[in-house]
């Protein structure tokens, strides 16, 4: 958004009302993460929801009662953990290095964390089969994917408040 007013992109001129790119930036970063979280949302619980559906419109009528323990043992099994790291990581990524073009979003990430948090909580309690354990010393390559995006945010964030204050020029 900060480059529009200084470089031609594809052939069109759009460079940011009046020199104020913060509200543009604004924009882009709540639709970017907003429609993340969407998308997860839709994915995890509404593809789910659909596909028992269509799954239970094809039975031809008969009931066969099963057990409780035949009826766990067809749940599906519990995603992996490392599918969890990735989008919390690519979150925290957001989160850190543009937060302040717009400072409620933590606010709402973490409130979407909350909410994931107790319904992957109920999902692994009502709904999969237990996970095995397994045993891990720490995170993995998520570790340094995390420093590497904390030391980034410090310049992100130092280069967007320099190239949006108006004090400097």
């Amino acid at each position: 958004a900060f480059f529009a007013n200084h470089f031609t992109l594809f052939v069109d001129e759009a460079p940011c009302p009046d020199w104020q790119c913060m509200p543009v930036l604004q924009v882009v970063f709540v639709v970017k993460v907003v429609g993340g979280m969407l998308y997860i949302m839709i994915q995890t619980y509404l593809f789910p929801i659909i596909s028992k559906a269509l799954n239970a419109s094809g039975d031809d009528g008969t009931k066969v009662s099963k057990t409780q323990m035949e009826e766990q043992f067809e749940w599906p099994a519990a995603s992996a953990i490392a599918q969890n790291y990735k989008v919390m990581v690519y979150q925290f990524g957001y989160v850190a290095m543009f937060s302040v073009a717009f400072p409620i979003v933590p606010l709402v990430c973490s409130l979407y964390n909350l909410l994931e948090l107790r319904s992957r909580a109920f999902r692994l309690l009502t709904g999969c089969k237990r996970p095995a354990y397994q045993c891990a010393a720490d995170i993995g390559a998520y570790q340094q994917l995390i420093e590497i995006l904390t030391a980034l945010s410090v310049i992100t964030n130092a280069s967007i408040l320099g190239f949006t204050s108006h004090g400097y020029y």
